[in-house]
């Protein structure tokens, strides 16, 4: 065989190797196309009475000291965070989410908002250790606002943050768990 025989050879072969392999990427592109067409995620959804049977299902802070309230989880996002309802008639403890910020949406009743980064006294809650949640004690450097109906809000991460219905009123809110990102 002579070399310029030799160059031929070689260079056919390689045009097929690499002919060969273009094939098969595409092969495995056209089956992860194909494959990787998702289902749109489920959507959820609850009437107004929906709701008010859930609310009204609910114990409620029937008592004159301080408590976490009463929450209903409603559904979990795809990372297992909760969206729940809470109602609350009297002020809440302290709480403090290491891993998730607070989306909250008054539904009805007023009250205030207490928040603030230094928070003295509180504690992790039993069987929580996974979300790194902490209640009760003092914001020593809050701010205060007044909430009602139709507020947005947004409670970052690691932010000490107290509900203070107003007397002989029941806070309702919606809060949906964002997961932070380390």
């Amino acid at each position: 065989m002579t070399m310029g025989t030799l160059i031929q050879v070689t260079t056919l072969a390689l045009l097929i190797l690499c002919i060969s392999c273009n094939q098969s990427k595409n092969d495995s592109n056209d089956t992860r196309q194909s494959t990787s067409v998702k289902s749109p995620p489920e959507v959820f959804y609850y009437s107004s009475n929906q709701v008010d049977s859930i609310l009204s299902a609910t114990v409620g802070d029937t008592s004159s000291v301080q408590s976490l309230g009463t929450g209903v989880i409603l559904d979990r996002g795809p990372e297992d965070e909760p969206y729940y309802i809470s109602k609350r008639t009297v002020e809440g403890y302290v709480e403090i989410h290491e891993l998730h910020d607070d989306v909250v949406v008054i539904s009805s009743g007023h009250g205030r908002l207490r928040t603030g980064s230094k928070v003295d006294g509180s504690k992790l809650l039993n069987g929580e250790n996974p979300s790194r949640n902490w209640y009760g004690g003092q914001i020593i450097d809050y701010n205060e606002k007044r909430i009602s109906p139709g507020d947005f809000i947004v409670i970052p991460a690691m932010t000490g943050h107290q509900y203070i219905p107003d007397k002989n009123d029941t806070l309702i809110y919606w809060t949906i768990k964002i997961k932070r990102v380390k």
